[in-house]
């Protein structure tokens, strides 16, 4: 699959870890193994920083980045009981968890070494490991997943292959950001140094427009809402079925690199029913002071107009003449802003449960509505290119109780399956904030390849773009 950067976040998680309650926690810097023999690395990668990524950590770019809280770390035997566990917090601030930055990638990295009653038996093993937000909505049953995780303690057999997570979030249609991985561990004369790679669980899709068209209906209805509508909708997360490898060419766009080998997965369950999911709604009002067309060229004013020498109407730039605005500035627009947008443009996004296509219909589409939402004035389906398709290749899902492996599957563009660890987007936003200050004005112009919303005014389709740190980033396309 093509590669290049579309939005934010793209963390890729590549942990190695280790255990520990009396066990000696060390950074490691320079490479050496531990006295014991028992070493675990946790190591997040990601090809970039700035974005959190916390429950309601919002998607606002291509960019890698984590914030994490907890990571948590389980070593189970053959029988399926818990051997050793860890939880590892704080993990942004902790002094014990260092930047790295290697021929593998870059990221953050702690080492853990299992000492004294801590150390493990001979024998075969699997390694769990699953990074998460402290306030995550996440829940095993009825019971939320951090208090699950702690209660996963030496001697208990809460095993965690194939956990299931309910999704607890307000919109169901969304979700947040967690990983998780796991490696399977063989001990010889009690001695090993293991390493466990996390991926991201879930998928992205983001929404970066300018042009916006200035519709109205023959009643003079006028469309102030953008809709991004899913195809379908899983309720629930399988975390499992993983690939144990680091990712070192995630968002790499260098032609000479060879790309990683990836896996197909479809890890989302429990199909909402139904179709036309609402992931997430742009209000044209939180983006413009006004919603108009004075010069009648059928898209929304960024200023206001005023007529030059010659009687021809031109946007006047003078002081207080803008419309658009940037809504992460707040009311006043030299306020600091998490994120700068093109002036005239919209932004949404949103981090969702993986779904397999849904025969017959567009995976994803995005829609004029009015203010009501009740009325739908213009329509986009948005599109895959052809080299982001899976092309005769094995499609991953979960069943409801099993993986299912099919191969052969072939896609189309308007008909895909949302795959984990997948950013989709709708133009091209590398950064959220090139200067990662928050005061860099919104530009007036696009940046092609940087910082680049898709044109709505000149087609019917939106073509997507897949991006990888995510595994693979989607540049999506309006036809």
């Amino acid at each position: 699959m093509k590669k290049g950067l579309v939005f934010s976040s793209a963390i890729l998680a590549t942990m190695a870890l280790a255990s520990c309650s009396s066990n000696e926690v060390f950074d490691g810097g320079d490479g050496s193994q531990a006295s014991s023999g028992q070493v675990i690395e946790i190591a997040v990668e990601n090809a970039g920083s700035g974005l959190e990524s916390r429950s309601g950590r919002p998607l606002y770019s291509s960019e890698a980045a984590q914030d994490i809280d907890n990571v948590k770390v389980v070593i189970v035997d053959a029988s399926g009981k818990v051997a050793a566990e860890e939880m590892i917090e704080n993990w942004m601030t902790s002094d014990k968890v260092i930047a790295y930055d290697d021929a593998s990638g870059h990221g953050r990295k702690i080492r853990i070494e299992l000492t004294g009653d801590d150390k493990i038996a001979d024998g075969d093993y699997t390694v769990y490991a699953i990074g998460y937000s402290g306030d995550t909505s996440y829940k095993v049953g009825t019971e939320s997943l951090h208090g699950f995780l702690n209660s996963v303690t030496k001697g208990s057999s809460k095993d965690l292959k194939d956990l299931a997570l309910i999704n607890q979030n307000t919109n169901r249609a969304q979700a947040e950001e967690i990983f998780a991985g796991s490696t399977t561990l063989n001990v010889v004369n009690k001695k090993f140094s293991q390493g466990v790679t996390l991926h991201r669980q879930v998928a992205g899709i983001f929404t970066y427009v300018k042009n916006i068209p200035y519709i109205f209906n023959k009643d003079g209805v006028v469309g102030t809402k953008l809709q991004l509508v899913a195809a379908k909708t899983n309720l629930n997360l399988i975390l499992g079925n993983y690939y144990g490898m680091t990712l070192s060419n995630n968002g790499n766009q260098d032609a000479s690199k060879e790309p990683n080998k990836l896996m197909n997965v479809v890890n989302g369950t429990a199909d909402r029913g139904g179709v036309e999911k609402v992931v997430y709604t742009i209000d044209l009002n939180d983006w413009f002071t006004k919603l108009k067309d004075v010069n009648n060229d059928g898209i929304l004013d960024r200023y206001e107009y005023k007529q030059d020498e010659s009687g021809k109407l031109v946007e006047d730039k003078g002081d207080g003449k803008q419309i658009w605005k940037n809504p992460l500035r707040g009311e006043g627009q030299d306020q600091p802003a998490a994120a700068t947008f093109v002036k005239g443009s919209a932004f949404g996004g949103e981090f969702i449960i993986p779904f397999q296509q849904v025969s017959g219909t567009v995976t994803f589409q995005l829609r004029m509505v009015n203010a009501a939402e009740n009325q739908v004035l213009r329509t986009w389906s948005i599109s895959l290119p052809d080299d982001d398709l899976i092309k005769s290749s094995i499609l991953q899902w979960w069943n409801g109780t099993a993986w299912t492996y099919q191969e052969n599957i072939t896609e189309s563009k308007s008909n895909y399956s949302v795959l984990r660890n997948h950013l989709y987007g709708v133009g091209t936003k590398d950064s959220a904030d090139p200067d990662t200050d928050g005061k860099n004005p919104d530009p007036e112009t696009p940046t092609p390849d940087v910082d680049d919303p898709q044109d709505l005014n000149t087609k019917q389709d939106i073509m997507l773009q897949v991006n990888d740190n995510w595994e693979v980033i989607h540049k999506m396309e309006v036809e």
